[in-house]
């Protein structure tokens, strides 16, 4: 090797180790985790009832509106009109679930935020560790 190479090779070496020594001298802070149960907070949530009856109500006028179109419609007609009303059934169906993990989400940031929690999970995400704050969320209801 020639003597540029050498030197080279040298430079390149010692940056290696002190950098390799900056990162042992420094470990990163752990962050701090907390994990929930979705689904508890889910089946918890004080809006689930009132939704659930509106979408109840829906189903029974989509019904309604099926018995209705029966005797006027033909068949491929009917076939047409229960796939929209599947649809729109499965759009509301949507939009509920939407709004409630929407609220269920920024109360979760708001306890892992006074916690001082960097990261949040759900609970079937975790094998060991973190901290459940499932129970905490459910409080803020």
């Amino acid at each position: 090797m020639n003597r540029c190479a050498k030197t080279v090779l040298v430079g390149i070496m010692t940056m290696a180790v002190i950098l390799g020594v900056q990162v042992w001298a420094e470990p990163a802070s752990a962050a701090s985790i907390g994990y929930v149960n979705i689904q508890e907070l889910f089946n918890q949530h004080p809006s689930l009832p009132e939704a659930q009856e509106k979408y109840a109500a829906l189903y029974v006028e989509v019904q309604q509106e099926l018995q209705e179109a029966e005797s006027s419609m033909s068949q491929e007609e009917l076939r047409q009109l229960q796939a929209q009303l599947q649809n729109k059934l499965g759009e509301k169906e949507q939009q509920i679930q939407q709004e409630l993990i929407s609220d269920i989400y920024a109360i979760v940031a708001e306890v892992a935020s006074s916690l001082q929690l960097d990261i949040v999970l759900r609970g079937e995400n975790v094998v060991v560790g973190g901290q459940d704050i499932t129970e905490e969320v459910l409080a803020k209801y």
